[in-house]
């Protein structure tokens, strides 16, 4: 539903005068009004209100026929973070708009509530490319292995952020399951930010299966995948690492001679202790800082 010019000014006025808790239950009154750009006005400032007070109007705003009142329903649902929101939203997960699919399925995200994990895996399926998208992301909040698969599978959308949300989430769901998929996403061959997000996320699995194809990775040429992959190594704790490691503290970037300092200190090996002290005079100073802290770790002290 387009908005109209009289929500339009309803709501510049509900920014140019922020709400107050003394609002609240004006605002709920208005939720019910027959004008849709009294009831959008509303739904914006019960969003910014953030009030407990709130929770069961925009339960029932959910139903609302103005798409633009459901959206910042359930983004106000999402932020307040009571758990009486999660079957509602699991059913305007329903909803024939994709904009309050995409919106509710992040709501569903911050809730934490493992009620919404099946209805998330089907939403990894919808035809529209942004509800499986936030689909993506909110699955890596719930903290369920059931999503493992369904996410691994999602590692092959078509689609840029699905993959991008899918490798993180594989990421913070701690499956090793995912280490073989993440690996193969490492050669992505269209994205790079896709690449170093499954760089990341294999850091955090910390498993040793990663670790040839990260130092694979760090003789790459582009900048944040070369800081990614170091960082990951060093999260890993595989002492293979260290010597392609102390041969990106020579690298040109700046951010991988940083990352490759900081991975060094976290393994513990004192052969980069010499590599390390010598990168205490780097060009950049967040490379000195990194060497530092890293000798610190290693038990070197300056004379």
């Amino acid at each position: 539903m387009k908005m109209t010019l009289a929500a339009l000014i309803m709501l510049l006025a509900v920014f140019a005068m922020p709400a107050v808790a003394d609002d609240v239950d004006r605002w709920i009154q208005d939720l019910k009004d027959p004008s849709p750009s009294v009831r959008e006005a509303a739904a914006v400032a019960l969003l910014e209100l953030n009030d407990t007070r709130s929770i069961g109007p925009l339960i029932q705003a959910l139903k609302d026929e103005d798409s633009y009142i459901q959206t910042n329903a359930s983004v106000a649902l999402g932020n307040l973070g009571d758990t009486r929101a999660v079957e509602p939203l699991i059913q305007a997960l329903k909803d024939e708009d994709y904009s309050v699919r995409g919106t509710v399925a992040s709501a569903l995200g911050k809730l934490k509530d493992t009620r919404a994990v099946e209805p998330l895996i089907q939403a990894l399926k919808d035809e529209d490319i942004g509800v499986r998208d936030h689909a993506a992301f909110a699955l890596g909040r719930l903290n369920d292995t059931r999503a493992v698969e369904p996410l691994i599978q999602a590692l092959k959308d078509e689609y840029y952020d699905v993959r991008l949300g899918a490798a993180l989430s594989l990421g913070n769901l701690g499956d090793t399951r995912a280490v073989e998929p993440l690996i193969q996403t490492l050669k992505d061959d269209e994205y790079i930010d896709i690449r170093g997000q499954a760089a990341l996320s294999l850091g955090n699995l910390g498993d040793t299966r990663a670790v040839e194809p990260l130092i694979q990775a760090l003789k790459g040429e582009n900048v944040l995948f070369l800081a990614e992959a170091a960082w990951s190594l060093g999260e890993i704790n595989d002492t293979r690492a260290v010597e392609p490691l102390i041969q990106a503290l020579k690298g040109e970037n700046k951010y991988s001679r940083r990352d490759a300092a900081r991975a060094l200190g976290n393994l513990g090996d004192t052969t980069a202790i010499e590599p390390l002290k010598l990168a205490l005079n780097d060009e950049d100073g967040d490379v000195q800082e990194a060497a530092k802290e890293a000798l610190t770790k290693l038990g070197w002290q300056a004379p």
